[in-house]
């Protein structure tokens, strides 16, 4: 798995982001966790397979990161 450094710092600010967002409170905030998905390599099947496998979940929301490079 290759990642460029632009891409990496781009990931690491977006989920930054997110995070300081929930923690000021514009987030609804519930019982569930938040799972970030970082989606590091092209768009795959294997990424649909894992949302679809964690669709029924009540314990996670999952927030895909995907860089604006893809």
């Amino acid at each position: 798995m290759n990642i460029s450094e632009e891409q990496l710092k781009e990931l690491v600010l977006r989920v930054l982001g997110d995070l300081e967002a929930e923690k000021r409170g514009e987030c609804p905030k519930d019982s569930r966790q938040t799972l970030y998905m970082l989606c590091v390599s092209p768009w795959s099947e294997r990424y649909m397979e894992f949302l679809k496998e964690m669709e029924g979940s009540d314990a996670f929301d999952i927030v895909p990161v995907i860089p604006s490079s893809m």
